[in-house]
């Protein structure tokens, strides 16, 4: 059996949720030929890899444009559309790719290679059993639905109602977004690992890109009183971590900047509050400890969305433009029953097994189709 992994480096978390998946089906499928295939890299095709150059520039340079565009394009007959011309333009190149895997399976994490593999499928120019895509949010968007795909699996019992509702999903799945499992760590063990002091320690994240106003949460921690741990992930943004690592040695925190780390975990573990742009990766991770968050500067669409999200189950606070960052941070670490009440509200959303249990359905459901 062969499965292609098919995802899309735009940010980080299309291409984790892949590399989670990847793990569990080496665990469960070890003598199986699995691979990733980043739809959108350089080298495999120029115009996938144009249009995430685009969309990356928009989010940075016009992020409301994006926003006008992503509510357009959400639902009716305009997000058909639009789902329809991205995936004609991009079947070309996802041709080419399963004309060189011949893959039994496909397991799409983001919606370009899913996209494009349907419109090949509607055309009888890709007939193998089994397509799969894994939603990577905690909203819906019409981007996902296509008809040729067999199976969904996404993160709420709201969003599979939503599909199933949409009438397009043939079958629904609401089991979590995958992580990555990890071993049980201890609080003190990776505070220890870290080297951290007696003082609250607050995680600052801005997900792959370094986004997320990162600077301005670590210029606004500076003003407090009370000494922390102030750990920062500024992902592959390299401008970002040379400018934070000279704020980190003029402050009076004890300050550790991190680049690009798959010691997220670990960090994670170790504090007692994350400050992030609201992608649904790291909130999901962030929910899989219990760590309350302060969502902030969302990536206009779905981040909004997964910030609603989070605050209507009690496990986040939507840091408003015109409200304090550290203000909130300290009502939350000095108000017990706050804190506390995240962090439960926080493991009750967590569906670490997601990755497991997507794997096990997708198995079940291919040998299905095979008889």
């Amino acid at each position: 059996m062969k499965i292609l992994i098919t995802t899309a480096s735009v940010g980080s978390g299309h291409i984790r949720a892949a590399e989670a998946l990847f793990i569990e089906l080496k665990n469960r499928f070890p003598n199986d030929d699995i691979k990733i295939v980043d739809f959108t890299a350089k080298k495999r095709a120029f115009l996938p890899w144009l249009l995430k150059s685009v969309y990356l520039r928009m989010l940075k340079y016009l992020p409301n444009l994006y926003d006008v565009f992503y509510n357009v394009s959400k639902g009716g007959h305009i997000g058909n559309l639009t789902g329809m011309m991205f995936s004609a333009l991009t079947s070309p190149f996802m041709h080419a790719v399963l004309k060189a895997e011949n893959p039994d399976i496909i397991l799409a994490t983001h919606p370009f290679p899913e996209g494009a593999t349907a419109f090949l499928r509607n055309f009888g120019l890709w007939k193998k059993p089994l397509l799969a895509a894994v939603l990577t949010d905690y909203s819906l968007h019409n981007i996902w639905l296509y008809k040729n795909v067999d199976i969904y699996f996404v993160a709420t019992e709201e969003m599979k109602d939503e599909l199933v509702k949409s009438g397009v999903a043939k079958v629904a799945y609401a089991l979590g977004i995958p992580i990555t499992e990890e071993k049980s760590l201890s609080k003190e063990t990776a505070r220890e690992k870290l080297n951290l002091n007696a003082d609250k320690a607050i995680l600052i994240m801005g997900g792959g890109l370094g986004l997320g106003g990162i600077e301005k949460s670590l210029g606004e921690l500076e003003n407090a009183i009370e000494k922390l741990n102030i750990l920062v992930v500024t992902g592959q943004n390299e401008v970002l971590y040379e400018k934070t690592k000279k704020i980190a040695n003029n402050s009076k925190h004890n300050v550790k900047i991190f680049s690009y780390t798959k010691e997220i975990f670990t960090l994670m573990t170790a504090s007692d509050l994350l400050i992030t742009k609201p992608g649904a990766l790291t909130m999901t991770e962030a929910f899989s400890v219990g760590l309350p968050m302060l969502l902030h500067e969302p990536i206009p669409g779905p981040e909004a969305k997964n910030a609603l999200y989070a605050e209507k189950l009690g496990a986040a606070f939507w840091v408003h433009k015109s409200e304090s960052i550290l203000e909130k941070a300290q009502n939350i670490l000095t108000n017990e029953e706050v804190y506390e009440n995240m962090k439960l509200s926080a493991r009750a959303i967590s569906k670490k097994d997601a990755s497991k249990k997507i794997v096990e359905v997708l198995s079940e459901f291919f040998q299905n189709k095979k008889r």
